[in-house]
């Protein structure tokens, strides 16, 4: 994403940032997905993709920056949005905000 900003911004950013997937997920779900574009026409692609919650932190302006433009590869073609999810309660498998 750093790469993404300097492209826009025409400088790097200092700014901090963290991505870390929730683990315990990834091993236990299916989070790998295969999302299939223009399906039965000769230009039919598959692309690879996840879904899979995360946890992001960082300065204000770069978690707006990867909100406005995705996180992750083929954001022109729609891949890379996020949401933010709501808390969970606390719960003995997943601990507590799910994570």
């Amino acid at each position: 994403m750093f790469e993404k900003f300097t492209a826009f911004y025409k400088y790097e950013p200092e700014d901090e940032f963290d991505f870390v997937f929730k683990l315990n997920y990834i091993v236990k779900k299916r989070w790998r997905k295969l999302i299939t574009i223009k399906a039965g026409k000769k230009e039919e692609t598959k692309i690879p993709c996840m879904v899979a919650p995360f946890k992001l932190r960082g300065t204000r302006r770069i978690i707006k920056f990867a909100w406005d433009v995705g996180l992750g590869e083929k954001n022109s073609m729609g891949f890379g949005m996020w949401d933010i999810a709501k808390p969970r309660k606390k719960n003995k498998i997943l601990g507590e905000n799910g994570f």
